[in-house]
Formats: C-alpha cells, sequence, structure tokens
C-alpha cells in the first residue's frame, strides 16, 4: 500500500510531459533579426562619435582659458600696484559692457518675438473683419513687419478678391456637359425631343 501510494505522489511529482505541458516557448536572443542589432551598433557608434566631438570641443575650449588666464596672470605678475589696479578696472568694464551686451540683444529677440505675435494676432483680426479665410496661406500673405503694412496688405487681398468674385458673377453661366452652343432657346427645348429612342 506504501508503495502503491508512493507511485501515485510521485506520478502527480513528476510530470511526464504529456499532460498539462503548458510551457510556452521563451524568446532567444538567436530569435531576434540580425538587422536589429547592426541598427543599435549603428546608433551606439553615431552616440559615441558625438560624444567624442562634444568632449573634445570642451576640452580645447577648457585649454583655451587655461591659457588665457596664464597669460592674465603673467601680465598681472609684470604690473606694479596701480597699474594692475587700472588693468582690473578695465577688465571689469570690459565684462559689464559684453553682458550689457547679450542680456540686450535677448530683449531685442524677445521684442521682436512679440511684436511678430501681436501682428499675427492683428492680421488674424482683420482678416477676419474683411471676411477672408484665415489660414497659414492667407496669414503668410499679409505678413508684414508692422501693423500698417500688414492692414494694407490685408485690405489690397479684399480688393483683389472681391474684384475677381465681381468678374466671375458678371461673366456668362458656365455650359452644363454635354450642353448645346448655348442659346437660350436650345434650353428650353424639351431634350426627350432630340433624343432618338426608338423600338417603343
Amino acid at each position: 500500500m506504501k508503495d502503491l501510494l508512493k507511485m501515485d505522489l510521485q506520478m502527480f511529482a513528476e510530470p511526464d510531459g504529456q499532460e498539462g505541458d503548458s510551457k510556452e516557448p521563451v524568446d532567444t536572443p538567436e530569435d531576434e533579426p540580425t538587422v536589429k542589432v547592426a541598427e543599435m551598433k549603428r546608433r551606439l557608434e553615431k552616440e559615441q562619435e558625438k560624444f567624442k566631438e562634444q568632449l573634445a570641443a570642451e576640452q580645447a575650449k577648457r585649454e583655451a582659458d587655461i591659457a588665457k588666464a596664464r597669460e592674465e596672470a603673467i601680465a598681472e605678475a609684470k604690473m606694479s600696484a596701480d597699474e594692475l589696479q587700472e588693468y582690473k578696472k578695465k577688465e571689469a568694464e570690459r565684462k559689464y559692457q559684453e553682458e550689457k551686451a547679450q542680456y540686450e540683444a535677448q530683449i531685442a529677440e524677445l521684442m521682436k518675438e512679440k511684436k511678430m505675435r501681436e501682428i499675427r494676432d492683428e492680421s488674424i483680426n482683420k482678416l477676419n473683419e474683411l471676411n477672408l479665410s484665415v489660414s497659414d496661406e492667407s496669414l503668410s500673405l499679409v505678413s508684414a513687419d508692422s501693423l500698417d503694412a500688414m492692414s494694407e496688405k490685408a485690405e489690397k487681398l479684399a480688393q483683389l478678391i472681391n474684384k475677381e468674385k465681381n468678374k466671375l458673377a458678371t461673366s456668362g453661366a458656365p455650359t452644363i456637359s454635354g450642353g448645346g452652343s448655348g442659346n437660350s432657346n436650345a434650353s428650353s427645348e424639351d431634350p426627350f425631343k432630340k433624343a432618338k429612342i426608338t423600338g417603343f
């Protein structure tokens, strides 16, 4: 009896692989296409090259800064106390002027962007006022450096469009496909009379 229980337990503990075998196939690295690996290598090499270039640029900048600081230190060492004070004063003024110029350039750029946004907003309002459709294309046609120039362009565009609309409105009606010579009598005639349908 003990042997029978042992055998039954063993049978449940060690499946023979035929019943209840629900193992899913495991992806191995060999299953991946070689194209992906090659692409990853290429991207990695590209990033490494980019990093090397940035590192070389940083190193060159650092070396230039060190050389400049060395030259300044040597020049300062040769100066007297009064000359050194005058030199430091001039350097401080030069740095101040450089920073000031940078800030002024940034402010000018921001002011220019703000002005262009205002002109774009006014362009949209002007196009709506003139009953013209607002799109990137129509905005590009009326874009200008000032509000007056933009307004003038928008009005000229509206005049041109209205002129073209008037031309189309006053021109004759287009002939319908399969239409005749265009005289009014032909349009009043019954089209079935012209059709030659026989056999009925």
